[in-house]
């Protein structure tokens, strides 16, 4: 063989057994997903002083997992984004948690947005991709900032509080659902009007499940949640547009009974207030399928939801 030939037969060799420096660094690397505060996406109003963070790992590689984190909380989006944290910095842990870490720094204050994200490491000890930080929302955290007195009805009417009169538990139509439904998720939707011209003062989307939801709207995720004993306020104000729109919750359940109640309450500028329940107006669908969480899918074959019980009746009482 000439000396030039095997020259170039040993370059193509080289070149075919290591890989570019180019795949390398494009190379897979684990990424925080999920960011929850109290187990809550983006929450509003918390009353706990040290929230428990967590997130889960998204990582396609076989045996990966973290082995480093570090949550830095601050009270600016932008602090962050330049790895900076003027609130709390948990500092470098050897630990592969991430459920249930609590905030440690000083105390928080009430009524005060603050933004978070954790910082991750791979099993080869890689720093994580960045994602973009998360907030929460403190409520009042002293019992002296209350200045409410508590309040009825007068002479003349009730008071303003949240009414969920007409909210019905819903699931699909098959079978008995309040006694025993097939485990699995089922997919809801409802459509509505924003009319043009409206001025949203504020609005709030109220929902539980059996046994839990994950709920959008006009596509955006607002809120996850479990458990049939409660409903928590999220803020939708900022979702709604003029227009179609549509509230969209996936829901699951894992045995026995299954039902989901939802109340979405707008109020606008000029006083009037629109309720969107939970009904027979809603409908679901056993699939889920691509753009099924925007206002403009055109759900052709879902069915009508069924309505299986009152807010207050049995098996949740």
């Amino acid at each position: 063989m000439p000396k030039l030939a095997r020259w170039i037969a040993v370059i193509c060799l080289v070149l075919a057994v290591k890989p570019s420096t180019h795949s390398q660094a494009a190379g897979i690397s684990c990424k925080p997903t999920a960011l929850r505060a109290e187990q809550l996406t983006n929450p509003l109003g918390l009353d706990e002083a040290n929230p428990r963070f967590s997130w889960a790992i998204l990582d396609g590689r076989r045996g990966a997992r973290q082995t480093k984190y570090r949550v830095l909380v601050a009270t600016r989006p932008d602090l962050l984004k330049s790895g900076r944290a003027d609130v709390w910095d948990s500092g470098l842990k050897q630990s592969d948690n991430t459920i249930g870490i609590a905030y440690a720094g000083a105390p928080l204050r009430s009524s005060t947005r603050y933004w978070w994200r954790p910082l991750v490491w791979d099993r080869d000890g890689k720093a994580g991709q960045l994602v973009e930080p998360a907030f929460f929302e403190t409520g009042l955290l002293n019992a002296s900032e209350w200045k409410a007195a508590w309040i009825g009805p007068g002479a003349e009417g009730a008071s303003a509080a949240v009414s969920f009169t007409g909210v019905r538990w819903i699931w699909d139509n098959v079978g008995d659902a309040h006694q025993n439904a097939v485990a699995g998720k089922r997919y809801f939707r409802r459509t509505f009007e924003i009319p043009t011209g409206k001025k949203i003062a504020s609005a709030a989307l109220y929902a539980a499940a059996d046994n839990s939801f994950a709920a959008s709207v006009n596509g955006e995720q607002v809120s996850t949640g479990g458990g049939w004993q409660s409903m928590s306020a999220i803020d939708i104000a900022r979702s709604l547009k003029p227009g179609p729109n549509v509230i969209a919750i996936s829901a699951e359940n894992s045995d026995g009974p299954a039902g989901l109640a939802v109340l979405a309450s707008i109020t606008y500028s000029d006083g009037s207030v629109e309720r969107i329940v939970s009904d027979a107006a809603w409908r679901f669908s056993a699939r889920e399928e691509p753009g099924w969480t925007q206002a403009a899918y055109v759900a052709a074959g879902w069915e009508a939801a069924k309505a299986i019980a009152n807010i207050g009746d049995a098996p949740w009482g």
